[in-house]
């Protein structure tokens, strides 16, 4: 396929969370290693601080809370997705560039981790246009699994229950009417995980630095404890 610059497309809710110095570093190192890339915000909260940090900031038609923000992560994906005439890197804030994101040629591509569980890591999606069956689906499994799993995890649960939990990392299997390829966590990975092979750090949980320990600390309640991109 004919290269084309991708859009690299954030949802981010301000929460009151620590996330500017974040994003202020996921933004610097896509325009270092992909500087042909358009940066897309979808944001419910579009003050002027953080719209300014990219190339096209659009505000999203619902409000979010911590309740729902993973949730609503979805419905901007799908919302985007829909309407794309362009290859995208569905983002999360807390990712940081180090090298050119090598699109494959299938339909959609998702992280995939060795956790029967939760196999699919969601904060780096890459989708090309089409396949509209597909997140027609997605957005119907997002909005019938149970609604506490809003705040965390629904995202990418509703991928691992499109596809199940018994592929492994580098399979391409047919879902609806796209070709999906998994791709090792690698690709993404925890600074401590990288190799030359990875495209993206992933900060999460403590890892992403001073101020953040708080709202990770195991006793407190979901609605204190994180913000959807631990």
């Amino acid at each position: 396929m004919p290269h084309e610059a991708p859009d690299i497309v954030v949802f981010y809710a301000d929460l009151g969370r620590p996330y500017l110095p974040l994003i202020d570093r996921m933004v610097r190192s896509a325009k270092e290693v992909m500087p042909e890339s358009r940066l897309v915000l979808l944001t419910p909260t579009p003050d002027k601080e953080l719209i300014s940090r990219f190339d096209l900031p659009l505000q999203t038609s619902t409000q979010s809370t911590v309740e729902t923000v993973c949730y609503d992560k979805a419905c901007a994906i799908i919302s985007w997705q829909m309407k794309s005439d362009r290859p995208c890197i569905f983002a999360d804030p807390d990712l940081e560039f180090v090298r050119p994101v090598e699109f494959p040629d299938e339909d959609v591509a998702l992280i995939w981790r060795r956790k029967s569980a939760q196999p699919v890591n969601a904060g780096m999606i890459l989708a090309r246009p089409g396949c509209p069956t597909f997140w027609n689906k997605y957005g119907v499994t997002v909005g019938t699994l149970p609604v506490v799993l809003r705040p965390w995890w629904i995202d990418q649960l509703a991928f691992s229950v499109m596809i199940g939990a018994r592929s492994q990392p580098g399979e391409v299997v047919n879902v609806h009417d796209a070709r999906v390829r998994l791709l090792p966590e690698t690709c993404c990975a925890p600074p401590e995980r990288a190799n030359e092979d990875t495209w993206a750090l992933h900060y999460k949980g403590h890892r992403k630095g001073e101020g953040w320990g708080r709202y990770f600390a195991t006793h407190q309640p979901v609605e204190q404890r994180g913000d959807g991109w631990a």
